[in-house]
């Protein structure tokens, strides 16, 4: 960028023009206010100018009252050129002083090679503005002009523009290998997703840690990103993610092949799950944090410049029927994980040199422990600060402080003040690290603490010594501390989390709750009058496997089989849909559509799936699973869709049909396991699965059908395998038979 020119934004509104601006940049600012008739001493006038300068001709409507109606009626007319072209040529200088020197090169380049393509896209931008070029103009740019888009169709909602830029600003310049292969570094798409990941990546690593002195490091991070998008390091998050297994695993991998490479930084699970769930909409870091929990650690506190930001999603996977203990450390204590991974069997991460590490809290459930260990484990990295207590104590039912013995005795005015900070209510042990045990204790009897334990070192956690201390603080904890009564209720920790919701999360979680409260006594809690049809076609099916299971020769009862026949054949007549007498689907199918044509359905979905799940799991035993319960007793995903299945046929219109096709074709592109046949009423739907599945005929598929005993780990394997996310649970191969499409690529012909 030259230092001599100044972008038309630099220009001071409220003043006249300083020596900096340059003669060119004041030349379009007067010729646009000639042009429009205003008065060129006023404020009011260049304001205009500058605005439409940035928004295009368009933002002209914003000022209406503003301009003389026969001037504004002429500029706005679709053939009058003189405001486009004086506006293009503004936007064109803007280009030129902002962005990168190889910006002005590639357009001045594509305007000598593709006039006519050149002249639209600056037309398009002087009647739009530069808003629609997204944060990134030279990407924008590159994207128009590799890809040749400049009609008004191409940057529609969902329109190719779009598209394309979805897939670059996730896949990096490999994802947009359908415009040629990538030929030389110099290439302006490349340069330009360069400019669009710089910040993001800098900002990353800066977080981690690295300084600003290792240039090539960072450069060679931005290229690595631009190359290949943020997939190199978040696909492998995902893929471990959705096979439920530790992460810590793969990052020792990745950290093992750096060993000889000393001068390109180490990344932590932290920093990778940061840029995973900050790069994830709502409802898949919703997701992403529930797979998180299953085996990881989730994180509580993120660092967010100097202070620490609350993951709101970790709300939706909290263990609320657990006490939860916390884990800090006053003053410099070190190997506070490493104690935890070693007693409770926790997946904690070692704090390594990076703000990730710096006051920032993760929670381990255990929800991989079979059986389920009866507390939650919450770590503090860094060293704890009283503010961050005092913000977070409410929410625990016991604390393990850690102190250096030395620290100890030499500062107790200030053990003894962060420790009157924790709620009374709460158990405090108190951990005093790498003792001699022959300290004198006399001092310390007046702690407010419920417990206390001179801990020797034990940085050898094999020993027998070791093994000793660590029984004997397990043991303390889980048995003597009596954590279940001392356990929340549900009610305050949700409140508690209130406190620490931005606005807009608070209101999403308003609405959640809202959505709850609405669904509850119809999808959640529903009886069988909501389900008319459904009833009807549970008893056709009944009938159906009554009658299969009659021997017609060797049956001593002919007058049942023709009783049951007759009833079969009443209740296929009521189900079959007769034009101007169609019946009524329930309020259950009608409350559910609605869900489903609201723009959030995915999120609704997930809501009362999950809804579902903890009515099961608060009402129903493991045995109570297994068992053929009436439908009612057993509400789940699976037979909300039966019901829409089989409200299919009596729906008004064609059009209300294809609605319905359409929704469970957006379910199943989401990655969620559907049912092919209903297994509690052994019925196939081919009528409806056939519309659904026909946007697939030609394509070829490789199926893989597993087969074995109730309760033999089918869906476990699956998911470990593939990542199928089907739902585990005693009884669910009673259920029927469900599918999951899981697309992947290959050079080679199958």
């Amino acid at each position: 960028m030259s230092a001599s020119t100044t972008s038309l934004q630099d220009v001071v509104l409220n003043e006249t023009p300083d020596l900096t601006t340059t003669t060119t940049s004041e030349q379009f600012i007067v010729q646009l206010i000639d042009l429009l008739e205003l008065d060129g001493g006023s404020c009011d006038a260049r304001n205009i100018a500058l605005d439409l300068i940035a928004k295009g001709r368009q933002r002209l409507e914003h000022y209406h009252d503003d301009i003389i109606t026969d001037t504004y009626d002429t500029l706005m007319k679709n053939d009058h050129s003189e405001l486009l072209t004086l506006l293009g040529k503004a936007i064109r200088h803007e280009w030129t002083t902002k962005e990168p020197v190889w910006l002005d090169s590639f357009l001045n380049e594509q305007q000598s090679k593709l006039p006519e393509l050149y002249e639209r896209i600056l037309r398009l931008v002087a009647e739009r503005g530069c808003a629609y070029l997204r944060e990134c103009v030279p990407l924008a740019l590159a994207i128009q002009f590799q890809y040749q888009l400049s009609e008004d169709k191409d940057f529609q909602t969902d329109g190719r523009f779009d598209q394309i830029w979805q897939k670059a600003t996730e896949r990096g310049r490999k994802g947009c290998l359908d415009v040629h292969p990538l030929e030389r570094d110099d290439e302006p798409l490349l340069l330009a997703l360069k400019e669009f990941y710089r910040d993001q990546v800098v900002k990353r690593l800066k977080l981690a840690g690295v300084s600003d002195t290792k240039q090539t490091v960072f450069d060679l991070a931005v290229d690595l990103v631009a190359l290949n998008g943020w997939d190199d390091c978040l696909t492998p998050m995902m893929y471990l993610l959705k096979r439920e297994l530790n992460l810590l695993d793969f990052i020792k991998l990745i950290k093992q092949g750096l060993i000889t490479h000393r001068d390109i930084p180490r990344p932590s699970q932290r920093m990778l799950v940061d840029i995973l769930l900050k790069n994830a909409e709502d409802f898949l870091a919703q997701t992403l944090v529930k797979l998180l929990s299953k085996r990881n650690v989730v994180p509580l506190f993120e660092v967010q410049g100097e202070s620490q930001e609350f993951r709101p999603h970790i709300i939706h996977v909290w263990d609320y029927d657990k006490p939860t203990i916390l884990s800090f450390g006053i003053g410099p204590c070190a190997g506070k994980s490493s104690l935890l991974n070693s007693m409770f069997l926790s997946n904690f991460e070692q704090t390594v040199s990076s703000s990730y590490f710096q006051r920032t809290i993760d929670v381990d459930f255990g929800y991989n422990f079979i059986p389920q260990r009866p507390i939650n484990i919450a770590d503090v990295h860094g060293q704890m600060s009283l503010y961050l207590l005092d913000k977070v104590s409410r929410l625990f039912e016991g604390f393990i402080i850690h102190v250096n013995t030395t620290f100890l005795f030499d500062n107790l005015p200030l053990v003894e003040q962060f420790l009157t900070c924790l709620p009374k209510h709460a158990y405090r042990y108190l951990l005093i690290r790498d003792s001699t045990l022959d300290e004198d204790n006399t001092s310390l009897a007046k702690l407010p603490v419920d417990n206390m334990l001179f801990l020797p070192q034990i940085s050898d956690k094999s020993t027998d010594e070791s093994q000793v201390s660590l029984k004997v603080l397990l043991e303390i904890i889980l048995r003597k501390a009596n954590l279940s009564a001392r356990k929340l209720p549900r009610s305050i920790v949700e409140t508690e989390f209130r406190k620490f919701l931005l606005p807009q999360h608070l209101n999403a979680l308003s609405e959640e709750e809202v959505l709850v409260r609405f669904i509850q006594p119809i999808l959640i809690n529903g009886d069988r009058k909501h389900f008319p049809l459904y009833n009807d076609f549970v008893a056709m099916c009944k009938k159906r496997d009554e009658l299969s299971r009659i021997d017609f020769y060797g049956s001593q009862d002919n007058e049942a089989m023709f009783i049951a026949q007759a009833d079969l054949y009443e209740l296929e007549v009521k189900l079959k849909p007769v034009s101007g007498q169609l019946k009524p689907c329930g309020d259950a199918f009608t409350t559910f559509r609605n869900l489903l044509v609201q723009p959030s359905k995915f999120v609704n979905l997930n809501i009362i799936a999950s809804a579902l799940k903890k009515e099961l799991d608060k009402k129903l035993t493991a045995s109570d699973k297994a068992i053929d319960l009436p439908y009612e007793k057993r509400l789940s995903m699976e037979v909300h869709w039966r019901n829409a299945i089989v409200c299919y046929d009596h729906l008004s219109s064609d059009h209300e049909k294809q609605e319905l096709v359409r929704h469970y074709q957006d379910v199943i592109s989401t990655g969620t396991p559907f049912e092919i046949i209903d297994g509690d009423n052994f019925y196939y739907p081919s009528k409806f699965l056939e519309k659904v599945m026909a946007p697939m005929q030609g394509v070829k598929f490789f199926i893989i059908s597993i087969i074995g005993p109730q309760n033999s780990g089918k869906s476990t394997l699956l998911n470990y395998m593939f990542g199928t996310l089907f739902d585990v649970r005693d009884g669910r191969c009673t259920r029927g038979e469900l599918r999951f499409f899981i697309q992947f690529y290959s050079t080679k012909e199958i």
